[in-house]
């Protein structure tokens, strides 16, 4: 068979069709496992579609820190979490232990515990010097035998010709301050894995960079040095690799099936989709080069076929160098002046060719295969397009949960190894630390119903109104009744403030009136209007003019015989008519009013016994 596979492949016109797995995508696939950690940090750089959807994907499941039991006091859980989130960036860590997840399918944290480094001098007994009480200018270290050559102490008094440099060795001490704990993150690239395949159980080594090796080998960079701990210090003086040692350094392993032969690397998932991928990239090739060549289109410039008296074309007849030439001087002159105005000697015909590119581009092909990457890799596209309605929320995100449910308990864990370590290195009791599970869909539902259940009386207020951050439904209320008394009490002050002015009139128009029966601003009283009083006037006696005692006498009478109606809607008309012919007396009417009611109020209280 000469190699030739057996299997029963389809043919067209007596020859095969390719191997539809054989595709052009597979010959770019590294052979070897930290090459393949370099392309899949290849392929996220270049597809921020497929790093963004990761990066939404792992942010939905870092929620809030929690505890669980009654481990530890209110504010001591109140200060652990206000350091992890706030100081120590858990969160932020979180999410980016699950993008190098998503990307490498691996990802390695440490726990950076700060600590005092002191110079051991034993010349004279045994005495710790600390680092820091030298220039780092002045000093430098030998990576071999794991000393600094540092200032003698007993010349410091000297002068700087006389001083002498004395090697000494160093030892390191933990201080408990948590400003200089740190999260840090190595790249896969640089780790080794030992798994049992029995056990499971996997060592961890740590490969150092040549540049940071070769930094501490040289040894005038002191602070690389200084904030290296000594059991690194001692692995490189020896030429050695580091190994962690168990549960100081944290896995993000992405999970796969078994018969990959992985020894304890998880496998990144943009490399199980290169192929979708990949012929994404050719559809965005192919976009480029239409906008390149198809977008603008192409335009000429070229002589009209025109027949001279002769009979011969004129085009055809004469020397077109010249003429191209001087198109070509046009164009240039038309750019620089856009105004300017141009004489040829015979019409000149212009043409465009192409242009279609907006036709050629393959934009459904692009989107459509973009959704195929992103649910190929299981990123919802209505996540990434921000499309999810509210009728598919509860049931779509619940799926979506469930399908990444490990990357959840992986950050969860993650969680708890910090907090347990930095417990430990703070000596304090160990408390239930946990990542919140989202709540997005259970809200929009169990939001709704626990409403329903508090209005039908079957659980608390408090249970209910909880979901919405309100703690205390009762000074909630309390709070309610109280705006809506001062709402009532505003509305109910406007409302007599409107009534009053319906009936008095307004400042203004008492001070008007008050004026007008005065006789004006201290001048003499106006003399009578022609032909006797006005409309609501008493009639001027011996013809003479009307005073201020008759309009206060009928402003008495007419005072007397609006307090006797009933209605008030009558009494309100019947004083309008008085105000619209004569202001004076309907200001008069009113003070009268005011007083005869007071009175009258006054001899009520007489007569009940009640002081006045």
């Amino acid at each position: 068979m000469s190699g030739e596979s057996t299997l029963n492949a389809p043919l067209f016109y007596g020859k095969r069709f390719n191997d539809p797995f054989v595709l052009n995508s597979n010959l770019y696939i590294p052979n070897d496992f930290y090459t393949a950690l370099d392309f899949a940090l290849y392929l996220a750089i270049k597809n921020p579609i497929y790093t963004q959807a990761a990066r939404r994907t792992v942010a939905h499941f870092i929620t809030d820190i929690g505890f669980v039991g009654k481990t530890g006091s209110e504010q001591e859980q109140k200060d652990l979490k206000g350091f992890l989130v706030d100081e120590l960036g858990l969160l932020e860590a979180c999410l980016q232990g699950g993008m190098e997840e998503r990307i490498y399918g691996n990802g390695f944290c440490r726990i950076h515990f700060p600590f005092n480094r002191y110079l051991i001098d034993r010349r004279n007994g045994y005495r710790l010097i600390s680092v820091d009480a030298f220039n780092p200018d002045e000093m430098t270290y030998n990576y071999k035998n794991l000393t600094y050559r540092v200032p003698d102490p007993m010349t410091a008094h000297l002068p700087a010709e006389q001083r002498k440099f004395v090697d000494l060795e160093f030892m390191d001490r933990a201080f408990h301050d948590t400003s200089g704990i740190r999260l840090t993150f190595i790249k896969p690239q640089q780790m080794m894995l030992q798994m049992n395949y029995i056990s499971g159980e996997t060592e961890y080594i740590y490969k150092f960079d040549e540049f940071f090796r070769a930094d501490i080998e040289a040894g005038r960079k002191i602070y690389q040095v200084n904030s290296t701990p000594l059991d690194m210090l001692e692995a490189i003086s020896k030429g050695e690799d580091f190994k962690f040692k168990a549960d100081t350094i944290f896995h993000f392993k992405n999970p796969f099936i078994s018969g990959v032969s992985n020894n304890g690397w998880g496998i990144p998932d943009i490399l199980l989709n290169y192929n979708a991928i990949h012929q994404m990239q050719v559809l965005h090739c192919i976009n480029e080069a239409v906008g390149l060549d198809y977008i603008l289109p192409y335009r000429l410039l070229s002589p009209t076929p025109q027949s001279a008296q002769g009979g011969a074309d004129a085009a055809t007849s004469m020397n077109l160098g010249p003429w191209m030439q001087a198109m070509h001087q046009l164009i240039k002159k038309q750019r620089q002046d856009p105004t300017s105005i141009h004489a040829v000697p015979f019409p000149v015909n212009y043409q465009e060719l192409g242009g279609n590119g907006k036709a050629l581009a393959p934009v459904d092909l692009l989107k459509d295969q973009t959704d195929t990457v992103l649910d190929s890799a299981g990123f919802p596209a209505e996540l990434w397009h921000s499309s999810l309605t509210v009728q598919q929320i509860p049931t779509a995100l619940r799926l979506f949960e469930s399908t990444w449910v490990h990357l959840h308990r992986r950050l969860n864990n993650f969680v708890k190894w910090v907090s347990k370590n930095v417990l430990d290195y703070m000596e304090r009791e160990q408390q239930g630390v946990k990542l919140l599970l989202p709540s997005i869909a259970d809200d929009l539902e169990q939001k709704h119903i626990y409403l329903q259940m508090a209005a039908g009386g079957e659980i608390s207020r408090k249970t209910a109104y909880k979901a919405f951050n309100i703690e205390e439904p009762v000074e909630e209320a309390s709070r309610r009744a109280k705006e809506d008394m001062e709402i009532e009490k505003e509305k109910q002050k406007a409302q007599e403030e409107f009534e009053r002015e319906m009936t008095l009139g307004s400042a203004n128009q008492v001070v008007d009136a008050m004026v007008q029966a005065q006789g004006g601003s201290g001048g003499p009283p106006p003399g009578p209007p022609p032909g006797g009083g006005g409309p609501g006037m008493p009639p001027p006696q011996n013809g003479g003019a009307v005073t201020p005692l008759d309009i206060e006498q009928q402003g008495a009478e007419q005072a007397q015989q609006m307090l006797q109606i009933q209605d008030t809607g009558e009494r309100r008309k019947a004083l309008m008519q008085i105000k619209a012919s004569n202001p004076t007396l309907y200001a008069v009417v009113q003070r009268k009013m005011e007083d005869m009611r007071q009175e009258g109020a006054s001899q009520g209280r007489k007569m009940a016994g009640q002081p006045q």
